[in-house]
């Protein structure tokens, strides 16, 4: 029988030395791709890691001692080049905070281009913690007082080579308010106004807020008084604290005596009255040992009566003065311990209402208050002097809710009345108030 012819065409040696090309190709092509591709993630990986370490890091304003110029959640690009971006102080793997202890490299400031500026917002290493200084948690801050500044603090006013500082308006503090009798003060109305309700007791509350909120508040017809809370002169806070710098000045956050901030080529007396506020300084940060033996002060070995500063310092402090722990507990700021100046917030997320609700609407009146959900729920929440605090279940009459979505759906739209500050829904629940207060 004859041989079935195959189907299959052979392969010869021929055929074969052109199809082995042909796979190289694929091959070469794929390897070619899969370089470009790790020869960009490289480049990237590189780029990033000098951008952070020389032009401009981004950080997370992670507590409200800025508010309200920087809020919590505020995420902030800080530029290195203004002041001059320093070198590796460690070894470590890049884009992480791992590092190696044992090793500590020689590092300079490249030049920048200009100096820290008084009232400038910087960002720096915490400096009293003990790891590598660019290891150290970063802290955001204003310079009150660069280098050569007498700086005093007077029933809360910061006085800057003796005059007052300009007190910016979104300088928060706290404040007193007291009430008019059997009146109580909202929570819900105090945190619209842009306050913080911090405590209370019978007709006295404490608030956080800025000077214009305090001065809004002060026109309420439920408040009598609105007064800034200080500290009295000679009230010692600071006999027990954990700083050494604080408990020198033996006061308050509120009271400051006059120091000045030290700078480089300052000849310190050194003496009872002051060595303990510079001690730390000539330890920790001027790098010397310093010792005090029957009542005398040796530095490195020798009796010293004086010192003579080699750097120069900073005196920082948050904006918001009294939720801020800074330069008036844990002393003065080391130019080495500087990152870079505040440059841009490009992204703001207010994180300090999550959890809240903030579709509710509240109407304040002379005898209480109520509250209610713009949208969805159907409840109304009622707190009076005569029944407490109750809440219903039941559909809202459209008279209430109505006009307020109204006025919400026309400020989205733009055509409401100064839609471009949404200020429609702000007429509308004011008119609704003093209704509620007439009556």
């Amino acid at each position: 029988m004859a041989d079935k012819k195959s189907t299959k065409k052979d392969i010869t040696p021929k055929t074969a030395r052109r199809i082995r090309p042909n796979v190289r190709d694929k091959n070469l092509k794929a390897k070619s791709w899969a370089r470009e591709w790790g020869d960009a993630l490289l480049f990237a990986a590189i780029a990033a890691i000098i951008i952070r370490a020389f032009i401009v890091g981004a950080y997370r304003i992670p507590t409200p001692s800025m508010e309200d110029t920087l809020l919590t959640g505020d995420f902030l690009l800080v530029s290195k080049l203004h002041y001059g971006a320093r070198t590796p102080m460690t070894v470590g793997i890049p884009l992480t905070s791992i590092y190696f202890s044992d090793f500590e490299l020689p590092w300079t400031r490249l030049p920048g281009f200009s100096e820290i500026k008084r009232n400038d917002i910087v960002v720096f290493n915490y400096p009293i913690e003990d790891v590598p200084i660019s290891q150290k948690t970063n802290y955001i801050k204003r310079s009150v007082g660069v280098p050569g500044d007498t700086l005093e603090i007077r029933e809360k006013i910061l006085y800057v080579n003796n005059q007052p500082e300009e007190r910016l308006a979104e300088f928060r503090q706290n404040y007193l308010i007291e009430v008019r009798e059997r009146i109580r003060l909202s929570p819900t109305k105090v945190r619209a106004a842009g306050g913080e309700l911090l405590n209370s007791s019978e007709q006295n509350y404490a608030v956080n807020m800025t000077a214009e909120t305090a001065r809004l508040m002060q026109d309420w017809p439920e408040v009598s008084n609105v007064v800034p809370f200080t500290y009295p002169d000679g009230a010692d806070l600071f006999g027990r604290s954990p700083f050494s710098f604080a408990r020198a000045l033996t006061g308050n956050p509120d009271h400051m005596p006059q120091i000045v901030v030290p700078f480089s080529g300052q000849v310190l007396e050194l003496n009872d009255d002051n060595l303990q506020l510079y001690a730390e300084l000539i330890r920790k940060y001027e790098g010397n040992d310093l010792q005090i033996r029957e009542g005398r002060v040796y530095i490195n070995g020798q009796r010293s009566d004086t010192y003579t500063i080699r750097h120069d310092y900073y005196f920082m402090m948050g904006d918001n003065r009294d939720n801020s722990e800074d330069s008036r507990f844990w002393g003065f700021v080391p130019k080495d311990h500087v990152v870079g100046k505040a440059w841009v917030i490009y992204f703001s997320w207010d994180r300090s209402h999550a959890g809240t609700d903030l579709d509710h609407t509240v109407i304040i009146g002379s005898k209480g208050e109520i509250s209610y959900p713009s949208f969805g729920e159907s409840w109304v929440k009622v707190i009076s002097e005569k029944y407490g605090e109750k809440k219903f279940d039941f559909e809202l009459p459209g008279h209430i809710q109505q006009p307020h979505i109204t006025s919400v759906v026309a400020d989205l739209l733009g055509s409401g009345i100064w839609a471009s500050n949404c200020l429609s829904v702000a007429r509308t629940n004011r008119v609704m108030e003093q209704m509620v207060y007439i009556g």
